[in-house]
């Protein structure tokens, strides 16, 4: 038997053949079956990745403690503890997904009907037109099991104020504002309880920072499919991991 590998080998092979296994792959599932195998390898990139975050985390920790027992300035190791800290947080979600058995699939463009926050009140905004953008809110991707689901569109409040016209005439405008978090509903009515339990058994683990539903509402066309995501956000950037959580089909429309 020759030992020339055909193709790109596999993690599997990699190890048995004492070669270092890289942290990132590219998995490919045609099945169930070859989904399942996908299953074990991204919790075990996802427990690699935390092992070298944690290393990281470690490093700099003692760089800090370092820094400050010699006087010096400690701030960038502060500032860089809390960015992997906050690494840390979103891939042991990453993690904890897989491992309750939801699928990753790919980010497709979702409408978000409920954000996971630990905040009372949500971020204070005002306008002076109920549909301009900013009311929505975002999940500020709290810890595994803290906080609660909420709609991400705040209930608001509006009042009345001094505004001038076109053509500097006085007149009273009518502003809006956020005034708290409404509790989240689907918008559509779910009626398998099958789909409400799946559903009810991720948001009890409060792994998921915002859960989503496919297609989005402008196109109600398709089957109805209920993703969890997992949200990184770091300045301007955005990362995101989406996981299936239900699908569910009306074969009357097939």
């Amino acid at each position: 038997m020759s030992d020339v590998l055909e193709g790109p080998p596999t993690r599997e092979e990699l190890v048995l053949r004492g070669l270092p296994a890289p942290v990132d792959t590219v998995l490919v599932a045609k099945n169930p079956q070859e989904m399942e195998s996908a299953q074990g390898d991204l919790i075990q990139w996802a427990v690699t990745r935390l092992e070298e975050l944690q290393a990281e985390f470690d490093d700099m920790e003692a760089a800090y403690n370092n820094a400050r027992k010699n006087h010096w300035r400690a701030s960038p190791m502060r500032r860089q503890m809390t960015r992997i800290r906050r690494r840390i947080n979103y891939y042991t979600k990453v993690k904890m997904a897989l491992e309750e058995g939801f699928y990753l699939i790919p980010n497709f463009p979702t409408d978000v009907v409920a954000i996971r926050t630990a905040k009372e009140d949500p971020k204070y905004y005002e306008y002076t037109d109920r549909g301009a953008l900013g009311f929505e809110q975002q999940s500020e991707g709290p810890p595994p099991g803290e906080g609660a689901y909420v709609s991400p569109t705040p209930v608001l409040s509006s009042y009345y104020k001094d505004g001038r016209g076109r053509e500097g005439q006085v007149k009273k405008v009518k502003w809006f504002c956020t005034e708290r978090f409404a509790p989240f509903d689907f918008p559509f009515t779910v009626t398998k309880p099958q789909i409400i339990n799946v559903t009810q058994r991720a948001m009890v683990r409060k792994i998921f920072d915002e859960i989503g539903i496919l297609p989005q509402r402008q196109r109600r066309r398709g089957d109805p499919m209920i993703i969890g995501q997992v949200v990184l956000r770091e300045g301007w950037s955005e990362k995101r991991i989406s996981f299936l959580i239900a699908w569910f089909v009306d074969t009357e429309t097939l």
